[in-house]
């Protein structure tokens, strides 16, 4: 139930995405791949959280994944160590972050947050949240 929940989430983050967030919507169709394995273009100054498992991967084909990716995890870490363990680690890379404790989806229960980072023009945006006794975290770069 909750890989379904996952999926159905992505699909609708990157179909608004690649529908309304980028500049030209003449531009060729993209190909979305899902794996379960990190891709190898992942940036090095994103922190990956360390107890986490990776459940899966959605790129664009063809496309560098901070060209518009979704990637989700899991982890027994309760939200609020999540959520300090990418503000630091994100600050301590450079990176603008701004925590919405309270602004969550509804898939990420009581207490998720959100916490959106900048940089140079980049941005990653994760979502935190807690679903069947786990807390889940999904990252998103938006469609450039």
């Amino acid at each position: 139930m909750m890989r379904g929940n996952l999926r159905i989430f992505a699909v609708v983050l990157l179909a608004a995405c690649a529908l309304g967030c980028a500049d030209d919507q003449s531009g060729p169709t993209i190909k979305w791949k899902t794996r379960t394995e990190m891709p190898a273009d992942f940036p090095k100054d994103v922190p990956i959280y360390p107890n986490a498992k990776l459940l899966s991967a959605v790129t664009g084909e063809g496309l560098p994944s901070e060209g518009g990716a979704y990637l989700a995890w899991t982890t027994t870490d309760q939200i609020p160590a999540v959520r300090h363990f990418f503000t630091e680690k994100l600050d301590a890379e450079g990176w603008h972050v701004i925590s919405y404790p309270g602004l969550s989806a509804a898939w990420m229960g009581e207490g998720g947050v959100t916490v959106v980072a900048t940089k140079w023009g980049r941005t990653a945006a994760f979502g935190i949240g807690a679903k069947d006794d786990a807390t889940l975290i999904s990252l998103v770069f938006p469609q450039k």
